[in-house]
Formats: C-alpha cells, sequence, structure tokens
C-alpha cells in the first residue's frame, strides 16, 4: 500500500514536471525571433546590396520567409527565396530584378462534414 508520504511525494514531482514543461514551452517561444515579410526582407537587401526589386507588393505581402531564415549574399538570398515562396526573378538590368509569382498546382482532399466521407469529385470554375 502507498504511504501518504509517497503519494505526496508523486504529487509534488508531477505538478514541478508540469510547471517546468509549461515554463520551458514559454520560455523556448519568447525566444524565437518574429517571421519576417518577404516584402520587408526584399527592402532590406535592396538596402544591402544597392540592387531594385520590381513586385507587385499586394502579391507577395502575405507571404512570410522562416523566423531562422539567413543568407549570406544576394546571389544566396535569390535562390533561398525562390526554394521558400512561388516565385522567380527575372533580371531586368544592372542590379535589377523583377519578381514574378509562379502558380503552383494545389491539392486538397475535401471531405463531407456531414458523413466525413471523402469527396473524390470536385470542380473549380
Amino acid at each position: 500500500m502507498i504511504s501518504y508520504k509517497q503519494k505526496k511525494s508523486a504529487i509534488i514531482t508531477v505538478l514541478l514536471s508540469i510547471f517546468f514543461c509549461i515554463f520551458y514551452h514559454h520560455s523556448a517561444y519568447s525566444q524565437n525571433e518574429p517571421a519576417l515579410k518577404l516584402v520587408d526582407r526584399l527592402e532590406q537587401l535592396k538596402d544591402v546590396y544597392n540592387v531594385d526589386f520590381t513586385y507587385n507588393h499586394t502579391l507577395l505581402a502575405p507571404v512570410v520567409l522562416p523566423p531562422n531564415f539567413k543568407c549570406d549574399n544576394l546571389i544566396h538570398c535569390i535562390n533561398a527565396i525562390k526554394e521558400i515562396a512561388p516565385v522567380k526573378f527575372v533580371e531586368n538590368g544592372t542590379n535589377s530584378f523583377m519578381i514574378i509569382p509562379v502558380r503552383q498546382n494545389v491539392t486538397f482532399t475535401v471531405v463531407d462534414s456531414e458523413t466525413e466521407e471523402f469527396v473524390s469529385n470536385v470542380l473549380f470554375g
């Protein structure tokens, strides 16, 4: 049979474990860098490398780069952005690039909300 002292010790251990898990989660979250919008990163690159970018701000404004996005030079930055975002860079003169969104196929699964069955034939116009 478990004694009162063992129960108390087990409860304290569980409560301390929960506290440390919550504390660690919040401290790890607060140390993360905020995500950076692609358009803000392009402005930084423009200033650092004296280059011009031409793009549709409305289309690119919602694109966010991951918080750990890092690059060493302009070419490395352009290549890294192309890997993350659906865009291509076209040289448009000396130190000038046009950024064009690349249309990608999107796949998803449609589920009937009442029957929770997969809907196989969906047409979009």
